[in-house]
């Protein structure tokens, strides 16, 4: 938008934002004077009344309302840095369902949630994905650390995983994973993403329980 006159042939988007996002605040606004509010006499209905007129009455001057809402911002990790340190060293493993069953756009949303818990990550921890159906694949034979080169490696192959294994045996991946040992000081996570259509529950029940 120059000095001469334009014509708006596109969405003007004008984004504002606070000089300090995350500073706490309290807003307080109070009732303003002389505000009428309907009777509650005149809200009844009337089926003999034609009167679509609604009284208004004055709100009590007595007892003026006032409303306030606080936001208040903590750097909860500053406080509590030993609560957060030992989420930083992780195995995060990803056990992704690629059974026929996720066929079509259930498999791209598994593509993007995957993709997206793998940029989440934190700097540090340990990952691998394993996608399973009537059989497994994983990734890597062992977790990797998580770093660009691993991360971009990573996203390739979520990119190209496809709902081409068949059933849905969740049991022998887990088998897999739990059968080989962590390494020590990094708490394994094992996270699922599967449409639900699990064919052996009970047996993936009985097993982690």
């Amino acid at each position: 938008l120059g000095t001469t006159p334009t014509t708006l042939d596109k969405d003007l988007v004008l984004l504002i934002g606070h000089s300090t996002p995350f500073a706490s605040r309290l807003w307080v606004e109070r009732q303003l004077p002389n505000i009428t509010a309907p009777s509650p006499s005149s809200l009844s209905n009337n089926n003999n009344s034609n009167n679509n007129n609604i009284t208004q009455s004055p709100l009590p001057s007595s007892s003026p309302s006032v409303g306030a809402m606080a936001v208040i911002y903590t750097d909860i990790q500053a406080a509590f840095p030993a609560h957060f340190k030992e989420y930083d060293h992780c195995e995060f493993i990803f056990l992704v369902d690629q059974s026929g069953s996720m066929s079509g756009s259930q498999i791209q949303d598994a593509r993007h949630a995957l993709q997206l818990m793998l940029r989440s990550l934190p700097v540090g921890c340990l990952f691998n994905i394993v996608g399973f159906g009537t059989q497994f694949v994983a990734m890597s034979p062992t977790s990797l650390p998580y770093n660009q080169a691993n991360l971009d490696a990573a996203n390739l192959y979520a990119s190209n995983i496809e709902a081409n294994l068949g059933g849905t045996e969740l049991l022998p991946p887990l088998q897999w994973i739990l059968r080989n040992s962590s390494v020590p000081t990094y708490p394994r996570q094992i996270f699922v993403i599967t449409d639900g259509q699990i064919s052996n529950t009970q047996e993936v029940l009985k097993y982690i329980t």
